[in-house]
C-alpha cells in the first residue's frame, strides 16, 4: 500500500499537519512554505524569517505567511478538520499547483474524495489523532 507521502501533495499535507501540531516551529513551517506546492515567501521575507526564526502562527503572520495555513483547529469533530483542510487546499489553490504533474493532480482528487468518505465524521479528535494513520487520513 502506498503512503500519502509518496506524492508531492501528500508530503505537503503531512508537513502542514506536522507543523500545525507542533505549533508552527521555524523549521517545519519553512519546509511547508518552501515546498514545491507551498505558497512560499518573497526573497526579502525569507531573509527576515531566517534571521528571526519565527515560531507560532502569530510570528509567521507578522512576516506575511498566508492566514489560511493557521486555520486547522487543535481539536474538533472529524468533519470540521475535513472542512478546514479543504479550505486550506482551495485557498492556496493547490489544485493549480498540481497541474504540471498528472500524478499529483490524481492525488489531489483522491485526497478530496477520501476526505469526504472518512469514517466517524462526528467523532471528536485532536489534530494529532486526525493526522495519524489510524485516524484514517491516509486516503490518497
Amino acid at each position: 500500500m502506498k503512503h500519502c507521502t509518496d506524492t508531492r501533495l501528500g508530503g505537503w499535507v503531512q508537513t502542514l499537519l506536522e507543523a500545525a501540531d507542533a505549533g508552527f516551529p521555524f523549521e517545519a513551517t519553512a519546509r511547508l512554505l518552501a515546498h514545491p506546492l507551498g505558497p512560499g515567501l518573497d526573497g526579502e521575507t525569507w531573509t527576515r524569517a531566517q534571521a528571526k526564526r519565527p515560531h507560532g502562527p502569530q510570528a509567521w503572520r507578522a512576516l506575511g505567511a498566508p492566514e489560511t495555513l493557521f486555520s486547522l483547529p487543535p481539536g474538533a469533530k472529524r468533519w470540521a478538520f475535513v472542512d478546514a483542510l479543504e479550505h486550506v487546499l482551495t485557498s492556496l489553490d493547490l489544485r493549480r499547483g498540481t497541474l504540471p504533474w498528472p500524478r499529483e493532480l490524481l492525488a489531489y482528487h483522491a485526497l478530496l474524495d477520501g476526505l469526504r468518505h472518512l469514517p466517524g465524521p462526528e467523532e471528536q479528535v485532536d489534530l494529532s489523532s486526525f493526522a495519524a494513520p489510524e485516524g484514517h487520513l491516509q486516503v490518497f
